[in-house]
């Protein structure tokens, strides 16, 4: 019953950027999220399409940020901090699209044959498992700030606890 009414409020607060959202509220959503995925992917392999996975991915863009948003809220952390790191990761992931076609390029054109060229190669890969480990980081960053209890009222309101209504009916 928890998964369903979270996943409910998940679209019913699809715009909402404001209050705080629970840890046990945002991880039932996620879990939520993850089983329609899974309906949604079993969907496209049986229709030999992906266009339910895009569609999907596309509507829940807006809340899961929303729902970030919140959580961090929740923690005491503003809604600039989520966004420094989705700009962080935008621009690695950016960063890594770029080298990664120069590589390719270059290690083209090299003689694979010679060692040297070989070296340059593995060697210009090197700022591409930087730039890797730094988003794997800033994941960890935001998944730490995504699983922090937050018990006290901060700026931001009172904790919200989370519970199912007893009368939600599915």
């Amino acid at each position: 019953m928890k998964i369903i009414y979270a996943t409910k409020c998940f679209f019913e607060n699809y715009i909402n950027f404001n209050g705080r959202l629970s840890r046990a509220g945002y991880w039932w959503a996620w879990l939520g999220l993850m089983i329609l995925s899974l309906f949604v992917c079993v969907f496209d392999a049986a229709t030999d399409s992906s266009i339910a996975s895009s569609i999907f991915g596309l509507l829940i863009i807006v809340p899961t940020i929303a729902a970030e948003v919140r959580r961090f809220h929740d923690v005491g952390k503003s809604a600039v901090t989520l966004a420094i790191i989705y700009l962080i990761e935008i621009a690695l992931t950016f960063f890594i699209t770029i080298w990664s076609v120069f590589t390719i390029f270059v290690g083209a054109s090299a003689a694979v044959s010679d060692l040297a060229n070989i070296m340059s190669v593995l060697t210009s890969m090197i700022p591409l498992m930087i730039g890797a480990i730094a988003i794997l980081i800033v994941e960890v960053y935001k998944f730490i700030i995504l699983i922090s209890k937050s018990d006290e009222p901060n700026v931001y309101g009172d904790p919200e606890p989370f519970f199912v209504p007893e009368d939600f009916h599915i």
